[in-house]
């Protein structure tokens, strides 16, 4: 398959080259001073090659009309499913999840615009001419990527090779600024510090904290840079809440006054026992717990990679964001019985991906066939996976180091994900790994490197 390159600003590009070049050791050395200052407070960065040595160098007018062309494909899909919320044989037809959930959980209020929009972080690959929404990763809270650009923004505005070219640290967006942003307009006015529960399926909790502690250590710079800010954290679990007499929200541990709550994974696990929100979880099933606003709502578990066949069906699909630009979904569907020779025999051309309950991503063309053959089996028996036409990432040039000293440019594939809060574009990360075909970024491959992006 044709592999095509990511639309980068060659000029920026090539400048930011030459001044790289000529101050290599100096940003190695910069890159380790900014480790050793973040490891005195607890927080681990990623290192050796997967340290970013460049942001990505991306048009803002592009990636602002990408937000806006995405928002309103999420807002087609809103108003789909607020008409068919009592049409019981449309949601078991295009969102196969735990039907319980419809019935408890209050969607209509979770509908609304100002909790569906709050806060998304899709993933995609940009093309020249299109951008590809791959996973809508609609309720992952985006806390912990989005608290490491605040590393990133801390890197490159005060490099040796941004000072030299004199480019604004303006151009570098601050996407956890915008969160925070985003949070203060839903707090109560006049409280010189306010207190926001960082909420999570108790379960989720105990998997993240078996990963590589530089992702639990992400949560840990999220708490301290809203501390900062005035606004006070703690993790509490789907039982940690109480009501008072007057609506108001409490902590059951201590009675610390809830202002709001913003949920941190993505609550997948909430689809296990959907029965608990008849009860023990009713507090759970709006878009707030008590009187604090909940960012996001738990009905956002029926958005997922299994909602794109959906989106497809869906009109304007795909959206002009701008003069030969485009947005669009890949060709996504729940795998059908009489086409399972096509799969086994073509499994190059396709990807399985699980449609709403965790992670578990083969793509044909990197995957063994027994291991492809059994996982195809299971989505052939049930809805638990989607089969996505399989799209090479975009290919750019990006430095990294792989022995500590010398600065290589190595070709890589990249992996986009906008940052969207209150319905706008307000940054991006991207993720990007050397060279390989049928790359999957989640888990994170060998040398896989995490960089921002700077709006030309």
């Amino acid at each position: 398959m044709k592999i095509e390159q990511l639309p980068e600003d060659q000029a920026y590009i090539e400048a930011y080259d030459r001044a790289l070049r000529k101050h290599g050791k100096t940003m190695l050395e910069e890159a380790a001073a900014l480790m050793e200052r973040y490891a005195a407070r607890g927080i681990t960065t990623i290192k050796g090659a997967g340290f970013p040595l460049r942001p990505l160098f991306l048009p803002r007018r592009l990636l602002e009309d990408i937000g806006r062309s995405l928002i309103e494909g999420f807002e087609r899909l809103r108003i789909a499913l607020l008409d068919h919320l009592e049409d019981s044989a449309w949601l078991a037809e295009h969102l196969p999840i735990p039907p319980a959930l419809f019935q408890h959980l209050n969607f209509r209020e979770s509908l609304s615009k100002e909790a569906f929009f709050s806060v998304l972080r899709p993933d995609g690959f940009l093309f020249s001419d299109r951008y590809a929404l791959i996973e809508p990763n609609f309720g992952n809270g985006s806390l912990i990527s989005n608290a490491y650009t605040e590393i990133l923004f801390d890197y490159f505005q005060g490099s040796t090779v941004f000072r030299e070219i004199g480019w604004p640290s303006t151009g570098l967006d601050r996407p956890f600024q915008r969160l925070i942003e985003m949070l203060r307009s839903r707090l109560p006015a006049g409280k010189q510090r306010y207190f926001v529960a960082l909420f999570c399926h108790h379960w989720e909790h105990q998997v993240i904290q078996t990963w590589e502690e530089r992702v639990i250590q992400q949560l840990y710079l999220a708490q301290q840079i809203l501390a900062e800010q005035g606004i006070d954290t703690s993790v509490v679990y789907e039982d940690g809440f109480s009501i008072d007499e007057s609506g108001h929200t409490h902590l059951k541990a201590d009675g610390q006054r809830v202002d709001l709550v913003l949920q941190f994974t993505i609550g997948t696990s909430f689809m296990d026992e959907p029965w608990l929100f008849e009860d023990a979880l009713a507090h759970l099933t709006s878009a707030k717990i008590g009187d604090a606003p909940l960012i996001k709502p738990l009905a956002s578990l029926c958005i997922d990679k299994g909602t794109l066949p959906l989106m497809n069906t869906l009109g304007g699909w795909p959206i002009c964001a701008e003069e030969n630009f485009r947005v669009e979904i890949p060709w996504t569907t729940y795998p059908k019985a009489e086409q399972a020779a096509e799969y086994r025999l073509n499994k190059d051309r396709y990807v399985l991906k699980r449609a709403f309950d965790g992670k578990d991503t083969h793509v044909g063309i990197s995957t063994a066939g027994r291991l492809w053959n059994r996982t195809l089996a299971q989505a052939l028996e049930s809805d638990a996976y989607v089969l996505q036409h399989y799209q090479p990432m975009p290919q750019t040039i990006m430095p990294m180091c792989f022995d500590g000293e010398h600065i290589e440019w190595v070709p890589v594939r990249v992996e986009l994900s906008p940052f969207l809060v209150e319905g706008r574009y307000a940054g991006a990360i991207a993720r990007y790994a050397p060279e390989a075909e049928g790359l999957v970024m989640s888990p994170p491959p060998e040398n896989m490197g995490l960089t921002n992006v700077f709006g030309t």
